[in-house]
Formats: structure tokens, sequence, C-alpha cells
């Protein structure tokens, strides 16, 4: 079982790690000085994240995976093609609210692994964390749409 956790929490910070750089690209896209505050938020929690899930890795007797792989090297790439600065900010939340919303759906899956409590803990505080940034970002979403 604890194979099993240290691997999906591992796969966790990755995600969680991949986030951290896809927002610092978020906040260089967007002029927005509300959007950029809220972007600058979540990729702090991010990295809170992140580091809370190499400390529980390291707790379970695993080494923490700090790299990103190909996935985020794509998810990158693809965020280079595609970023104009002084975009709408809306296409921007857009794009980061299908990113939290896949980040969410992985979190998610990890639920149905066996795992102890704390660890289980850390996971929904994560997926809670996730569905509160989804929250904020449709409010975003909404009073831009208004303007």
């Amino acid at each position: 079982m604890e194979s099993d956790v240290i691997n999906v929490l591992n796969d966790l910070l990755k995600s969680e790690e991949m986030s951290v750089s896809v927002y610092d690209r978020y906040i260089q896209s967007v002029d927005d000085r509300i959007v950029k505050d809220e972007f600058l938020r979540i990729k702090q929690n991010h990295n809170t994240h992140a580091s809370e899930l190499a400390d529980r890795v390291n707790a379970l007797g695993g080494k923490p995976q700090h790299n990103t792989g190909f996935a985020g090297f794509i998810a990158n790439a693809r965020l280079a093609i595609n970023e104009v600065k002084n975009k709408n900010p809306i296409d921007t939340l857009k794009k980061a609210y299908d990113g939290e919303d896949r980040g969410v759906i992985t979190a998610e899956t990890v639920l149905n692994v066996d795992m102890d409590e704390e660890s289980k803990k850390l996971v929904n505080k994560v997926l809670s964390d996730g569905h509160a940034h989804l929250s904020k970002m449709a409010h975003l979403m909404s009073h831009h749409e208004v303007k």
C-alpha cells in the first residue's frame, strides 16, 4: 500500500509543480491586475501543495519526484505557442479554468487509492483548494463578461 501511496502522491506533486509553472506563464500573459493577483494567489497555493506533498512523500520513506516530465514540457510549449501579451483576460481565465478543472479531476482519481488518513487529508485539501480556485475563476469570468 505504502509504495502505491508514494507513487500517487508523487504524481500529484508533479501535477502541482506543473500548475506552478503554468500559472507563471498566465501571470506574464495578462495585464488585468485583478486576474493577475488571483493567478498569483493560486500559484502560491499550488506551490504550498507541492511542498506539503513532497514532505508527505519523505515522511512515508519515499523520494519526492520534482520533475514535471514530458507532460509539463508539452503544457509549457503549448502555452508558449498560444501566448499573446495583452490578451483578453477572459481568454486566459478560460484556459486557466480548464487546466485547473483537469487538475481537480486528476486529484479526484487519487482518492481511489487505499491510503493512510494523513495522506488522504492532504489530497482532500488539494481538492478543496482546487474547487475554490475554480469557483473564484468562474466569478472573475462572469465579472469580466459583464464589463
